[in-house]
């Protein structure tokens, strides 16, 4: 469970509160609520994700301890779960009419 805890922290600093990386010229007030709403999706698709690898480490975690793999797969899972999330808020973001400042 405090794996998840710092899965859920890592997500909040990737994804961070406020939309530095995401531009849209003139706006602010919007800018906000479509990010926060983009967050939300995110977050959504997170504790989705989160419930999976919740069921996949009950039912196959004693055999990666047993193996000695078991901090490689935690790791793989959660760079792939930061991963998916990230794409959910990006994709929300493209959708919504931002790019990526720079």
């Amino acid at each position: 469970m405090r794996r998840w805890g710092l899965l859920g922290c890592a997500l909040l600093a990737l994804c961070g509160p406020v939309p530095v990386a995401w531009a849209q010229p003139g706006t602010s007030r919007e800018a906000a609520r479509v990010y926060g709403y983009c967050r939300a999706q995110a977050d959504a698709a997170f504790q989705s994700e989160r419930h999976i690898d919740q069921d996949i480490m009950a039912t196959l975690g004693n055999n990666w301890q047993r193996a000695g793999t078991l901090p490689i797969v935690r790791s793989r899972m959660f760079d792939a779960a930061a991963g998916r999330a990230g794409a959910v808020l990006a994709g929300c973001l493209h959708a919504h009419g931002y790019a990526r400042a720079g």
